[in-house]
């Protein structure tokens, strides 16, 4: 909604009323395996086709800023699939996750996950500070 009250703020002329930005999602509950393998089934769909469509629409309509923060957003979405899916390895297998830490920061804002050796100034998706970014134990 940040980037809509953005456009907004810029009296940039846009039916407001034609934006709908509810995604369908699964919602099983059953076991914590289900559940893993449907959240990563999820997340693909979300980095491979919504939020590349969604960035395309943007750019169509000359809103590079958007599709950029939507393209942010999109490569978070792949983190949060590698994260379900190291979690589901873990459970599975009975190996637990490696507690040395890598250099991911994670977005507490918005859920975007920064590879850096510092932790970023501004998240790149929302464009909050780094006061809301932690460091990501577990990634590889």
């Amino acid at each position: 909604m940040k980037m809509i009250d953005d456009l907004k703020k810029q009296n940039i002329s846009i039916n407001y009323d034609i934006i709908n930005v509810e995604i369908p999602v699964a919602t099983v509950i059953n076991t914590t395996a289900d559940n893993l393998k449907e959240a990563i089934k999820g997340e693909e769909i979300e980095y491979n086709k919504y939020y590349p469509e969604f960035a395309a629409l943007a750019e169509q309509h000359g809103l590079i800023e958007i599709s950029n923060r939507v393209k942010a957003i999109a490569i978070a979405e792949r983190h949060h699939k590698d994260k379900f899916q190291k979690l589901l390895e873990t459970i599975t297998t009975g190996i637990p996750l490696s507690e040395e830490i890598f250099n991911f920061w994670v977005c507490h804002q918005c859920g975007y996950i920064a590879q850096t050796v510092e932790k970023p100034v501004k998240c790149p998706s929302c464009d909050y500070t780094d006061s809301f970014y932690q460091a990501d134990l577990g990634n590889k």
